[in-house]
């Protein structure tokens, strides 16, 4: 609890899975000027939670553009975080620490057992340069330093979290 405080007083952000709590910090407000219509915003939100893989995504983005035209650079982060939960929660991962500057992906004990630790080094270098890659209490820690990238983090996240779920698959 101590350490908890003393994050908080720092700024950093603890956020471990809940089933209504996002793993992390990204905005998942539609905004009244894309669509007015109260009920319709409800309705992409139901569209964008049924997002699960890439095929999903494209899906539904492709619906929303159909429906309701071109959105922005919001709406599509919104989305790749909701693909981004949906990655986590089926490889167990629940600890992520987030700042304003950093970002920290925990995975699991028996995630980390399984993963070549090569492969994931050689991934994440050609995802993003910025990864770095940590062996500590039995968990890979992958992070990621939020300042002067040029896409939003969320992108590079999905995508490397996607190939540790593919390489965990095919050591099946």
């Amino acid at each position: 609890m101590i350490k908890e405080t003393l994050d908080e007083l720092k700024g950093i952000k603890r956020i471990e899975s809940e089933s209504n709590h996002s793993l992390i910090d990204v905005d998942t407000h539609i905004s009244p000027d894309y669509v007015s219509d109260e009920n319709i915003r409800i309705e992409i939100h139901n569209l964008i939670n049924k997002i699960s893989d890439f095929h999903s995504l494209t899906k539904v983005k492709n619906e929303i553009i159909d429906r309701f035209g071109k959105f922005d650079d919001s709406l599509e982060i919104y989305m790749y975080e909701e693909w981004f939960e949906k990655l986590c929660l089926k490889l167990n991962i629940n600890r992520i620490n987030q700042t304003s500057n950093l970002i920290e992906v925990y995975l699991p004990k028996d995630i980390s057992d399984k993963i070549d630790g090569e492969k994931l080094f050689l991934e994440t270098y050609t995802i993003n340069s910025n990864f770095k890659i940590r062996y500590q209490r039995n968990e890979i820690i992958i992070s990621l330093n939020l300042k002067n990238l040029k896409k939003h983090y969320i992108f590079d996240f999905v995508k490397l979290i996607n190939k540790i779920k593919n390489q965990l698959n095919k050591n099946e």
